[in-house]
């Protein structure tokens, strides 16, 4: 299998090597500079590797270049556009 796979959602679980995303606010807030490596509301910080990225706004990358798990072709149709 070819390309990158992608987690939505990913919370605190982001494997190395996949594209992981996460919309909340609190990881918004920790990678702001300066103050976002400050202060953390929950007790531990989101794994350097979660990006933010809005499933329904849309995500920074390019179509077919990544897997979806066989459950979701419907939301991999949606990132795509």
């Amino acid at each position: 299998m070819r390309g990158c796979f992608v987690q939505y959602g990913c919370g605190w679980t982001a494997p190395p090597g996949w594209h992981n995303f996460d919309a909340s606010p609190t990881l918004r807030f920790e990678r702001l500079p300066l103050v976002g490596r400050l202060y953390s509301k929950n007790g531990r910080r989101f794994p350097d590797n979660v990006r933010y990225g809005d499933i329904v706004r849309g995500l920074p990358l390019a179509p077919g270049r990544f897997h979806f798990g066989d459950g979701w072709p419907e939301l991999a149709m949606q990132a795509q556009k």
